[in-house]
C-alpha cells in the first residue's frame, strides 16, 4: 500500500511465473477509483528455430509355417460305427493332409483338405 495523499490509496500485487510478468494496480478512496493491468509477456515473440523427431518403425511380420492339429472322428452306419484319432499337418498355403486309425475297424483313413474362400451358400 502507498499512500498518494491523505486519502487516496494506491495497492500493487504483483504475479510472477515463468511465462509472463503480470501487475495489478488499484486506486482507492473509501471505494475503488481506479484500477490498472500491466501484463508482461517472457517468452520469446518469434518462433526462430524448429526442431523435428523422425523415428523409424520396423513391423515383423509372423510369417505362417507349418502346424500339426489333432482331433477325433467318428462315424456310423446301419452295420457298424468307427472311432479313429486322426492328425491334420497343414502347410503355410493352407493344404492339409489328416492321417488317422479306426481302432474299432482296424483301418487307416487319409484325408486332403484345403481352405475354401468363398462357397456359394455364404455370400451376400
Amino acid at each position: 500500500m502507498e499512500a498518494v495523499n491523505d486519502s487516496v490509496s494506491k495497492f500493487t500485487t504483483v504475479f510472477n511465473d515463468s511465462l509472463a510478468l503480470i501487475e495489478v494496480s488499484s486506486m482507492v478512496k473509501g471505494e475503488l477509483i481506479s484500477s490498472d493491468l500491466k501484463f508482461t509477456p517472457l517468452f520469446p515473440k518469434y518462433i526462430t528455430r524448429v526442431d523435428t523427431f523422425k523415428q523409424e518403425v520396423t513391423n515383423k511380420v509372423i510369417i505362417k509355417r507349418w502346424s500339426l492339429e489333432g482331433g477325433v472322428i467318428f462315424s456310423a452306419s446301419a452295420e457298424r460305427f468307427g472311432l479313429s484319432p486322426t492328425l491334420l499337418i497343414r502347410n503355410k498355403k493352407n493344404l492339409g493332409v489328416s492321417l488317422g486309425y479306426d481302432v474299432i475297424n482296424k483301418t487307416y483313413n487319409v484325408g486332403v483338405f484345403t481352405k475354401v474362400k468363398r462357397p456359394f451358400f455364404f455370400r451376400n
